[in-house]
């Protein structure tokens, strides 16, 4: 069973105006509607501490696995998850638009912390771009190999045991 985590809008100070500060203007509301915006690699770390979590709580609960197909290889980067899409895999290419996880009644729950791509793509003027800087930022052998021993670990905790039902 997955474990849910509770967690609510954490927007401090007065009324939101419609900035990067806020998440509040349509623009950013829609993405975070349709496309969660991309992490990059630190902001894994940032992410489960503010939410209490370890990393792996935090990939098996809220984050997926997003894939940017390039002409040589593919490169596996992380993403929030999609609401009513399992977290702690592989998005596949069918489920590949949805609301994010971390969109609660029209906020990010997480707007302290949120990801890059989510920081940079709107309100910035390289925010074009942020997608394949966050895209680059995984890149490495480093951080993809880490995305595999988080893709590995979830996989053993969720394989049944073979000897389910069986007294030793």
């Amino acid at each position: 069973m997955r474990t849910k985590v509770a967690f609510s809008n954490s927007h401090k100070g007065g009324r939101m105006s419609g900035t990067r500060d806020s998440c509040t203007c349509a623009r950013c509301q829609a993405q975070c509607a349709h496309k969660p915006g991309w992490l990059i690699p630190r902001d894994v770390d940032r992410i489960a501490a503010y939410l209490g979590l370890s990393v792996e709580q935090l990939f098996s609960c809220l984050l997926v696995v997003d894939v940017w197909s390039g002409r040589r290889r593919d490169i596996y980067t992380l993403s929030p998850a999609i609401e009513h899409i399992e977290a702690g895999g592989v998005l596949e290419v069918s489920a590949y638009t949805g609301r994010c996880v971390f969109l609660v009644n029209g906020l990010c729950s997480i707007h302290e912390v949120k990801p890059y791509e989510c920081r940079r793509a709107f309100h910035e003027k390289d925010g074009r771009n942020a997608h394949a800087v966050a895209m680059l930022a995984w890149s490495s052998r480093r951080h993809q190999t880490t995305i595999h021993d988080l893709l590995d670990e979830i996989h053993a905790l969720r394989r049944p045991s073979p000897f389910k039902g069986e007294v030793l």
